[in-house]
């Protein structure tokens, strides 16, 4: 399918998800530098070829990957008004957060923990904001081997929707 219409969104989405696996991410580095190119406003077609950066160790790719999408995102809610931060942002901020960590680039992974506790009112609670919201700030600390910090996480935002996403 992907011979015959590689400019598909849908197909290129469908193999990054399908080779999303350390042993096989390499068969698909060529969808995820394309799909970029094929959406190049959408948020989600962004952030989707840092799967498979993620499982190779290209981290500068991941970044940048990331950054796109994460101001894909931010362009969207503000063109459809959405006076709140979009789902979208959060997919973004969860894989450039891990990415910066694997370069060692604490401060720039500090620096979207510190936005991200920022944000209290996401514009959709559902399972991808829930782990973003956990799995950001735990890999922070967990990463860098702050043992007390992570001791002393507490669930924010407090007023989050929590006992939907065990």
């Amino acid at each position: 399918m992907y011979k015959a219409s590689p400019n598909h969104p849908a197909i290129v989405h469908y193999i990054i998800y399908t080779y999303d696996y350390p042993e096989l991410a390499a068969i698909a580095l060529p969808a995820a530098r394309k799909y970029a190119e094929v959406a190049p406003s959408s948020a989600h077609a962004l952030h989707m070829p840092s799967h498979i950066f993620t499982r190779l160790g290209l981290w500068d790719d991941c970044i940048h990957s990331n950054l796109k999408s994460v101001e894909a995102a931010r362009c969207y809610a503000e063109a459809a008004h959405i006076l709140r931060h979009w789902d979208e942002e959060f997919y973004g901020l969860d894989y450039l957060v891990y990415a910066y960590l694997q370069k060692g680039e604490n401060g720039l992974a500090e620096k979207q923990v510190r936005y991200l506790a920022t944000i209290n009112k996401p514009y959709f609670v559902n399972f991808k904001v829930a782990y973003s919201f956990a799995a950001i700030s735990c890999r922070y600390v967990l990463e860098n081997k702050n043992w007390k910090e992570a001791a002393a996480l507490i669930k924010y935002p407090a007023n989050f929707l929590w006992d939907n996403f065990p």
